[in-house]
């Protein structure tokens, strides 16, 4: 049970810790509203889980120990932070503060995309897999039985996952009643575009020979 409380604690630090998951569901958080406040935490949470299950499968061992694999997943991985990036860059500017009582219809064709994206930004992470290689030894040993261990360990990470970004994305929308005037959503659009490329230059940057 202390291995699992473990566990627990350094998922929950890694989850709220900020990063291209947590900016990804402000940045949807601000964009659609109360209306779809689950958006990005289900799509960050299903990447999450996804990627949980190859690497207990064996994928995260192949990847990581597999230069050409890693190298391509972090090339998708910078080119999806520099589309979310784009994306935000252009989005269309609001007024926050009326984000809950405008017309959704607009925003509906962009839901799908926005899921997917989130999906994506989870399971192209080099970061996640690479933690996971070297975290899921750790809580497994060789006399449990594998399947129900990790099982019970995806669980947590997944369920843990949902909780902290459903808590930014309620926080955010919360926030977004006090910002007023288009000038903010300007703001944060291009702010968060700029970070997204930010990060998408560090994922680049350390593909880069090192002297």
């Amino acid at each position: 049970m202390s291995e699992l409380i473990l566990f627990f604690l350094l998922v929950v630090v890694t989850v709220l810790t900020p990063g291209p998951g947590v900016l990804y569901t402000i940045s949807c958080g601000f964009r659609y509203g109360r209306r779809h406040l689950l958006l990005s935490p289900a799509a960050i949470s299903l990447g999450v889980f996804i990627t949980n299950v190859l690497t207990a499968a064996g994928l995260g061992v192949v990847v990581a120990s597999s230069p050409r694999l890693y190298l391509a997943i972090q090339i998708a991985g910078a080119l999806v932070l520099v589309y979310l990036g784009y994306r935000n860059w252009t989005a269309k500017v609001v007024d926050l503060s009326e984000a809950q009582n405008v017309n959704h219809s607009a925003r509906e064709d962009n839901v799908i995309g926005a899921f997917t994206f989130g999906v994506l930004l989870s399971v192209t992470n080099p970061v996640l897999i690479v933690s996971l290689v070297a975290l899921f030894p750790q809580f497994i040993h060789p006399d449990e039985n594998y399947l129900q261990k990790a099982a019970l360990l995806i669980t947590i990470y997944t369920v843990v996952c949902f909780v902290g970004h459903t808590l930014y994305s309620s926080l955010t929308v919360w926030a977004s009643r006090y910002l007023k005037g288009e000038r903010v959503s300007r703001i944060l659009n291009r702010g968060s575009a700029v970070l997204f490329w930010l990060i998408s230059l560090g994922i680049l940057g350390r593909m880069l020979p090192t002297s």
